[in-house]
């Protein structure tokens, strides 16, 4: 986010703070408050679990939401760069959940 947020700046571009963003956002800032109660054997299962949901919720909005709606050109690169990052990183969350 704050490369995002970085290179909008540098392009001089406005960012957006929709719906879909503000919710997100939220939510996973209750499922982080929530795990915090949680004793360490079932933080690891809810952390690995919550982040594969978290890396879908956001590859889903970079998908169909923001990528598509982008015509600066370094800013469909970053998106592209960034959809490539979190795919990673779920593929790797996804292993780690198999495993517990």
């Amino acid at each position: 986010l704050k490369q995002t947020l970085a290179l909008s700046k540098k392009e001089n571009i406005q960012p957006i703070k929709d719906s879909d963003t503000l919710s997100l956002e939220s939510e996973h800032m209750k499922k982080l408050e929530e795990m915090k109660q949680l004793d360490d054997s079932k933080f690891q299962k809810e952390y690995i679990k919550t982040v594969v949901k978290n890396h879908k919720d956001i590859l889903k909005s970079l998908d169909k939401q923001y990528a598509p709606n982008v015509s600066n050109v370094a800013m469909k690169k970053h998106f592209a760069d960034t959809q490539n990052h979190f795919a990673n990183h779920l593929e790797k969350a996804k292993e780690l959940e198999k495993k517990d």
